[in-house]
């Protein structure tokens, strides 16, 4: 390449990159005055804290009992993997030493 088409090349880096860092502060203002709640009016404010509470609060209870009863059966199968992987006789006896160790 001549220095001449690497110039080029960088100019049209450059403006591109200009061009984004302007798109990115557009955006960046618009979200930083959008997240100030003082700028909202009462519906809005009512309507995100609604949002916030159906998505983000109300499911921390069934995302809690689920989160037991997925660690319950995680454990059991685990203990249930183990003892038949003890059991096979073509495991190696260092395989089956680890596993002795584990906890059931």
């Amino acid at each position: 390449m001549t220095m001449r088409a690497i110039g080029k090349l960088g100019e049209m880096v450059v403006g591109e990159c200009d061009e984004l860092r302007h798109a990115a502060a557009v955006i960046a203002t618009v979200l930083g005055f959008s997240v100030r709640p003082r700028y909202w009016g009462r519906t809005a404010r009512d309507l995100c804290a609604r949002q916030v509470l159906a998505v983000g609060v109300e499911p921390v209870g069934f995302v809690c009992v689920m989160a037991v009863f997925v660690g319950i059966s995680r454990d059991r199968l685990d203990q249930i993997i183990v003892h038949n992987v003890a059991r096979e006789p073509r495991i190696s006896p260092l395989y089956r030493d680890v596993l002795a160790v584990l906890p059931r």
